[in-house]
């Protein structure tokens, strides 16, 4: 490809030309902007790419595509300039051969190779095995939940036969492994025990903002923001919901891609059995509208079989949302903090927590809504978050 050759000669040009000394990173992932729909993993490596970009050269290696397979609107196999010190090549299919991407890896000859996923062939196991064979790179393994318990419950026996091996051949050693929370951290030392794990944070991409009006009297509206399949576990709380006296009518927003239509189908049945509640798809959104459906909503619901982070739970405080979340997530003690709650999956724990928030006065849920906005700016990251992340790559 010669088109791919010329970018990569124009990256090397524009290192000599602008005389930037510090590391070279390159950070491989499956979707990128202006790609939405993989959500949370597309902000993280936008946010940490706008971090590490202040001290050093980024080059992001990624598909042409969105989650669903549909074609970005972007130039292939050339270097796109993105932002401040930061260079963007999108591949398309044939070029995201074992020769294309060695070609690469080895003209940028970079210092840290950032994965973005555990079990990606094209941009984690793929450029692990070059970096091997051909390059000199530390490599940083982000497995952003993968190796969590509800994570691997999907292709089980698949995933547990990648990990036995690569644990057996040593593929993951000599590596520096990123958990966004000490709960990560447990899991990938449960397969990986030797495993040098750095602890640091996700960066949220998202601005507190006060929520609209709330919405008085006999009507709740819940929202729900995910990819829409059996790990977001979303039918359970419609199941939860449908089994109560619901004293208010519900309005139950969902957005995001459908990746199971099945599980879509048995959402609207549920929906059915229910006559207080109406449950509408809004199908993906971009970052500013879902912002502001998140701002209309009373409450945030996500009954997850896992989540290494969560940033739609993130995204919902600043947007000054209380949430109803699992406890399959890095975030507890929701209800002594005053910003939700997070509850085990079982349905009787899910009614009382629906019951309490039905109960909640106008006054009490005005509170509620400021406290959660309160909370995303004081606790969720903070500039010891800025500097973990920061030592995640010696800079």
């Amino acid at each position: 490809f010669k088109d791919l050759d010329a970018g990569c000669a124009w990256a090397l040009d524009e290192r000599k030309r602008h005389q930037i000394m510090g590391k070279v990173i390159v950070l491989c992932v499956d979707w990128f902007h202006p790609a939405i729909q993989a959500g949370g993993p597309i902000n993280s490596v936008m946010k940490i790419g706008q971090l590490l970009a202040e001290k050093a050269k980024v080059y992001i290696i990624t598909s042409n595509t969105d989650l669903d397979g549909s074609l970005l609107d972007v130039e292939t196999g050339n270097w796109t300039d993105y932002s401040k010190n930061t260079w963007v090549c999108y591949l398309d299919r044939s070029q995201q051969s074992p020769q294309n991407l060695s070609q690469i890896l080895r003209s940028l000859d970079c210092d840290i190779l950032y994965l973005n996923s555990m079990f990606s062939i094209r941009f984690t196991i793929l450029p692990t095995i070059l970096n091997k064979f051909f390059g000199r790179a530390k490599v940083i393994l982000a497995p952003r939940g993968m190796l969590g318990r509800g994570a691997l419950s999907f292709k089980y026996y698949k995933k547990l036969l990648f990990l036995r091996l690569s644990l057996l051949t040593g593929f993951f050693s000599n590596m520096r492994w990123h958990a966004s929370t000490r709960l990560e951290k447990r899991e990938i030392e449960k397969y990986f025990p030797a495993a040098e794990v750095h602890i640091a944070k996700n960066i949220p991409n998202v601005t507190p903002q006060a929520r609209m009006e709330l919405h008085p009297g006999n009507a709740r509206r819940f929202i729900f923001s995910g990819r829409i399949n059996r790990k977001k576990n979303i039918a359970f709380a419609l199941s939860v919901l449908s089994k109560m006296s619901v004293p208010v009518n519900v309005d139950f927003v969902i957005v995001g891609p459908i990746e199971d239509e099945q599980y879509a189908e048995e959402i609207y049945r549920l929906a059915k059995s229910a006559p207080n509640i109406r449950v509408r798809f809004l199908g993906v959104l971009n970052r500013e509208d879902l912002f502001k459906e998140l701002r209309q909503s009373d409450c945030f619901i996500l009954p997850t079989l896992h989540e290494n982070y969560g940033h739609s739970i993130v995204e919902a405080w600043a947007n000054s949302c209380p949430v109803i979340i699992s406890n399959q997530t890095p975030w507890e003690n929701l209800k002594f903090t005053g910003v939700g709650w997070d509850v085990p999956l079982d349905e009787d724990r899910w009614k009382d927590a629906f019951f309490e928030f039905f109960q909640l006065d106008l006054h009490q849920r005005v509170k509620l809504s400021d406290r959660c906005r309160d909370f995303f700016q004081k606790e969720v990251y903070t500039e010891l978050d800025n500097n973990a992340n920061l030592t995640l790559f010696d800079l």
